[in-house]
């Protein structure tokens, strides 16, 4: 079942909000009685997540001069272009899901005297996983990339380029949940905190820290 179920991120060493000192709503928010509600909710029935390093060959446009080396190399741009389901009747866990990304490579370039030249090329990844699936379930895709290093050709006509890219597939259907609760006040004030450096933010990529990487909700 993926990732379904399994806790995705947590906090460490830090301090339960409802532990902390009490933080009052503002202008004196209360909760009002609660009641029983149906709720029309999107729920996530399964989902897995992946890595990818695709290498690209960005060929250099008639019209500009060859690359001697590259100043600048980014993914300034990722969209799920297809979907689709090929449910499993005998086995819905093992339905096939596929999905097409498409993403794009922008690469800013010097020639031999030193001008700057910018190039973008579209590419595309598509993925087939096994994943609990029904007909008329959807299909939501969230994914990021980074262009990871590049190498330039010896004759300067095309640039090779190494692009890392992570990528969460989920099967949801929208649902009535039945929830009892009350509305929410007011919340109360925010507590400001120093901004994050640079090295503490990639020390919390790489133990998982920044997951989930939402709200809001990725775009299918």
């Amino acid at each position: 079942m993926g990732l379904l179920g399994k806790t995705l991120w947590r906090k460490e060493e830090t301090t339960p909000l409802h532990e902390a000192a009490e933080l009052k709503p503002i202008a004196g928010g209360t909760y009002p009685p609660p009641e029983t509600i149906t709720a029309l909710i999107t729920k996530v029935f399964d989902e897995c997540a992946q890595c990818d390093c695709p290498t690209e060959i960005v060929t250099i446009p008639s019209g500009l001069p060859p690359a001697a080396s590259v100043v600048d190399c980014s993914v300034t741009s990722i969209v799920t272009t297809a979907t689709s389901i090929k449910t499993n009747p005998l086995n819905p866990t093992k339905s096939k899901v596929s999905v097409t990304i498409q993403f794009t490579l922008t690469i800013d370039y010097a020639d031999a005297s030193g001008a700057i030249h910018t190039i973008s090329e579209d590419y595309y990844l598509s993925k087939t996983v096994l994943l609990y699936a029904l007909q008329g379930m959807n299909v939501v895709v969230f994914a990021t990339g980074q262009c990871l290093d590049t190498t330039v050709a010896p004759d300067g006509l095309s640039i090779s380029a190494n692009v890392g890219l992570f990528i969460v597939i989920k099967t949801t259907a929208d649902i009535q949940f039945v929830l009892t609760g009350h509305e929410a006040p007011q919340p109360p004030a925010c507590v400001e905190v120093s901004p994050v450096t640079c090295e503490q933010f990639l020390a919390n990529c790489e133990a998982g820290k920044l997951w989930p990487p939402w709200p809001p909700q990725p775009p299918v």
